[in-house]
């Protein structure tokens, strides 16, 4: 019984130790206050006119990425200006969908890698002559295989092509 109250001793102090060491583009304090908050990093770019987006990483003692569930929404903009780059979101096994918004130019190399199950990608662009402007680096091959849908108000006039917000969420027109 000593022994293990001793293991248990010795590895609640190294967490402590890990805790108080370690960085991730804030403090630990930050990161534990917003656990259970928007797991959603926003950077300043391009002489603070603009904003990247990422997924904000684990803790390392968990080694990975927090899981993002179901259909992923990118905001259009944070704090009145434009979401223009998405960073990384790779390594999520979770997300089946994501929604991006026309505000997005360029998506960096590798941040969709390894989301193996993403399958549909909402863009908030009327066509694809607009998502072929996104510059996309490599490594993203599974947000480029996905079925991709073009936003549009009113029933384009054709079948899955296209998709509108009802109730909050991304549904594919008819």
């Amino acid at each position: 019984m000593k022994l293990k109250l001793t293991v248990i001793s010795s590895l609640l102090l190294f967490f402590i130790f890990l805790l108080s060491t370690c960085t991730l583009g804030g403090s630990v304090e930050e990161i534990l206050e917003n656990a259970n908050s928007d797991k959603l990093i926003f950077t300043l770019i391009d002489d603070e006119t603009a904003y990247s987006i990422s997924v904000r990483r684990y803790i390392p003692i968990y080694n990975g990425n927090y899981k993002l569930f179901g259909n992923v929404i990118i905001p259009a903009s944070h704090n009145d200006k434009p979401v223009a780059r998405i960073e990384s979101f790779s390594n999520n096994s979770a997300m089946t969908s994501i929604t991006i918004p026309s505000s997005v130019t360029s998506i960096s190399y590798g941040a969709f890698y390894n989301c193996n199950i993403l399958t549909r990608v909402f863009y908030g662009g009327a066509d694809s002559t607009v998502w072929s402007g996104i510059t996309i680096h490599g490594y993203s091959s599974q947000l480029t295989y996905a079925t991709r849908y073009y936003y549009c108000d009113t029933h384009p006039g054709t079948a899955n092509t296209h998709w509108r917000w009802v109730d909050g969420a991304p549904t594919v027109w008819n």
